[in-house]
């Protein structure tokens, strides 16, 4: 919900394409492994309702880069 947005994405696909030697962008879905860390510090975790990706938005996301010729890796 913060950098996934299709206009988001068409942009960082246009710039990757630009570059010519870049065929390959990961997708790395938002994952909450730092939260421990910030709990044993005490500090508030601020980000600990964000929602996760779905595979199906994963796979929407993946269809814009492909357009542009890039080959979508979803990582994680």
């Amino acid at each position: 919900g913060f950098t996934d947005s299709e206009a988001n994405i068409a942009g960082i696909a246009k710039f990757v394409e630009s570059l010519h030697a870049v065929r390959e962008v990961e997708l790395v879905p938002y994952h909450r492994f730092g939260q421990h860390k910030y709990e044993m510090l005490g500090r508030e975790y601020l980000l600990s309702d964000a929602a996760g990706i779905t595979e199906e938005r994963l796979k929407q996301l993946s269809c814009i880069l492909a357009a542009y010729g890039l080959n979508p890796v979803v990582g994680g």
